[in-house]
């Protein structure tokens, strides 16, 4: 699987061709082909500037840990599972405790008197 940040133009249709990565996604690809290895990328983006929603990333997924109910890259994503793992280990070892939504309790609106 792979995200691409820029193909050529950036969110806010700028023109970036040289930072198009679906070149970069295409070569990973054909190497992993070629040689069955592929290494997981995390390219942080070029200019912190730019308007980019998340880093180029490619990696593989075990057909096991896909789901129907989700398909979208970015559930599958480096970088979502790492931010997985530390929540449990902060969860873990006490540092945090995590709250599910039947820990909080629902308020009635509030309206402006007057």
């Amino acid at each position: 699987m792979s995200i691409s940040n820029n193909i050529g133009h950036d969110n806010a249709l700028k023109d970036t061709p040289e930072r198009n990565n679906l070149n970069d996604i295409l070569n990973t690809y054909l190497e992993w082909k070629r040689t069955g290895k592929l290494t997981v990328t995390i390219k942080d983006n070029q200019d912190p500037l730019e308007n980019l929603e998340s880093p180029e990333q490619i990696w593989l997924v075990s057909p096991k840990s896909l789901t129907s109910e989700r398909i979208d890259s970015f559930f599958y994503a480096p970088e979502l599972h790492k931010v997985w793992a530390d929540i449990e280990n902060m969860t873990a070892s006490g540092e945090i405790e995590l709250k599910t939504g039947k820990d909080f309790t629902l308020r009635e609106k509030i309206i402006k008197s007057g």
